[in-house]
């Protein structure tokens, strides 16, 4: 088989759109790069719109998801009016956990939202003092999504919403512009969307207001002005916005390319949408696992997590070497320390006096010292104090202790370690100044890994510790 055909036969990610109207499905070809096959399903509402009715007809499409080539997993994107949301204002209880899900549920049903007791509710990771944004999943829409996906037999991997999912992808082709985008329109079929920025970080989607249209179909400039007025008319800061991203995502029945010129304040975003078809390569491409996702992030055998694996075991490797090569030198520093006490018990006994230690024996001695003391380490307590919590995700990349230490002094412990943000970093040094046999932790620096896509943070730490 040729090169290019394995990679061609290789697993790939099963991508579904879950749209207001209709659910389109397909397998990624390459690098993400192309969606083929594309296949689409109408919702057979049969003029009821009401939500139990429209949730039925979901899940019976969902029944008739069907692929023919090899898949590794499944990610959805889910139009917003499936869902519910909400921002809620910061509040010290959000610290908790389970304080901050019961505020969030109270946030929801206080904005005319009703939540079932199984519903799968989300909060953003945002940092201390922040507003928070709040998803909730139905709990009959992830039911019908993991039959899916245990009918094909993948694991059901992210479910996100497609407000969240077109912000990204609009904030990634705009990072570059001076004046990024505070506020982004997306067209859906017989829904539109505002998703809104915060005043303090115009990156960090805040809050999401849709509304539904009466027509179906492209939405034209005049329309577009008109829907743009009446969501200015409920929120009047949207009038500030000088720039507003345009995502239009309604099928087109003619073959004619979608006219590019807009009137302000709009620019339209073109992420490359085949014909006939409301979704792009380019958006699925950014249904990545993030903290409003539905799905909980599993250990998945990932680069990075191959990396940590192999620089874990390359580790266990250097202190195994570390240890044999220790104590090789002990035996051969115990056999000459034994020799040197050999010869000392002979000169007691031939009344030569005390023993009086050589200027070139002293230094065997202490090396000696040195060496016992190294190999008496409690390496295996050591190794389980630094494991981090599961809720804390950093990854350890190396060890290193202080070899030569007077007697009566506490050893250092110095590792270096990469978190994935800094809430994490900060948490982990706190984490191991509580533990024992730990003294305290002291974070000595820390960088920004600007070479990886989720741009880690690399610090070092000291750590004093005691027997």
């Amino acid at each position: 088989m040729s090169l290019v055909k394995w990679y061609r036969s290789e697993p790939q990610s099963l991508f579904v759109f879950v749209g207001v109207r209709h659910i389109v499905w397909g397998a990624s070809s390459g690098k993400g790069k192309s969606i083929l096959p594309l296949q689409r399903r109408a919702l057979d509402l049969a003029g009821d719109d009401t939500q139990e009715a429209a949730m039925q007809a979901l899940l019976v499409v969902l029944q008739q998801v069907v692929v023919t080539q090899s898949i590794r997993d499944m990610r959805v994107v889910v139009t917003d009016n499936w869902l519910a949301s909400a921002n809620m204002p910061w509040n010290p209880g959000m610290a908790n956990a389970e304080t901050a899900l019961h505020l969030a549920r109270t946030q929801l049903a206080a904005t005319g939202h009703t939540i079932g007791g199984g519903d799968t509710l989300r909060l953003d990771n945002a940092s201390y003092g922040v507003p928070r944004q709040i998803f909730s999943y139905p709990d009959k829409l992830l039911d019908g999504l993991h039959q899916c996906a245990r009918r094909l037999q993948v694991p059901l991997r992210s479910v996100l919403p497609l407000s969240v999912v077109a912000w990204l992808a609009t904030q990634r082709q705009h990072r570059r512009q001076p004046a990024p985008c505070r506020a982004l329109l997306i067209v859906e079929e017989s829904v539109t969307m505002v998703v809104q920025s915060g005043s303090s970080d115009p990156s960090r989607m805040l809050d999401v207001t849709f509304r539904t249209r009466h027509a179906n179909g492209r939405l034209r400039d005049h329309e577009l002005q008109a829907s743009w007025r009446r969501f200015c008319l409920r929120q009047p800061h949207l009038l500030q916005a000088d720039k507003v991203a345009l995502l239009d995502m309604t099928l087109r029945d003619d073959v004619a390319p979608i006219d590019k010129i807009v009137s302000p304040p709009f620019v339209r975003i073109d992420l490359g949408m085949p014909a006939h078809m409301p979704i792009s390569p380019v958006l699925l491409n950014h249904v990545r696992h993030q903290s409003l996702d539905a799905i909980a992030d599993t250990p998945s055998m990932t680069s990075w997590r191959w990396g940590i694996l192999f620089g874990a075991a390359l580790l266990a490797g250097v202190l195994t070497m570390q240890a044999i090569r220790t104590r090789l030198a002990v035996n051969a520093l115990t056999a000459q320390l034994q020799d040197l006490h050999s010869a000392n018990d002979k000169q007691r006994q031939s009344g030569a006096g005390r023993t009086v230690w050589h200027r070139e024996e002293l230094p065997r001695v202490q090396a000696v010292n040195v060496a016992i003391r190294q190999l008496n380490l409690p390496i295996a307590v050591i190794l389980r104090a630094l494991v981090p919590p599961a809720d804390i995700r950093v990854a350890v990349l190396s060890v290193e202790t202080s070899g030569n230490v007077a007697i009566g002094q506490n050893q250092m412990l110095k590792l270096i370690a990469e978190a994935a943000s800094n809430t994490d970093m900060t948490r982990y040094v706190a984490y191991l100044d509580e533990r024992r046999p730990f003294i305290r932790a002291y974070l000595m620096k820390h960088e920004i890994n600007a070479t990886s896509a989720e741009h880690p943070y690399r610090f070092s730490v000291e750590v004093p510790w005691a027997e």
